[in-house]
Parts: C-alpha cells; sequence; structure tokens
C-alpha cells in the first residue's frame, strides 16, 4: 500500500552538492555582493572552528 501526503523533499547523497545547496542558501541572493561573500564565508569559518574546538 503506497503512502499518501509524502512531503517530497530534494536531497542528495553527495556531501559536495549538499554543502552548496546549504552554502548558496546563505547568501540570500543568486548573484550576491563581494561584502555579503566575505561575510558568510567568515561566518562559516568561524562555524567550523567552532565545531574543531569542541
Amino acid at each position: 500500500m503506497m503512502k499518501e501526503n509524502v512531503e517530497i523533499v530534494n536531497r542528495t547523497n553527495n556531501p559536495l552538492e549538499a554543502n552548496h545547496r546549504r552554502l548558496a542558501g546563505t547568501f540570500g541572493a543568486p548573484h550576491p555582493s563581494i561584502l555579503n561573500v566575505a561575510e558568510v564565508l567568515k561566518q562559516e569559518a568561524k562555524n567550523y572552528l567552532d565545531q574543531l574546538a569542541d
């Protein structure tokens, strides 16, 4: 029997594609300014270092 009302979620098994999708979503625009890119990457680096420290 098939389930009804199943929510379909776009997902990938490729970690690189998953990271790209997540990172692209943080910019908020298809063509962000260089300052926005720098701020997002700075925050990403901080988050990564925080994860390493834990």
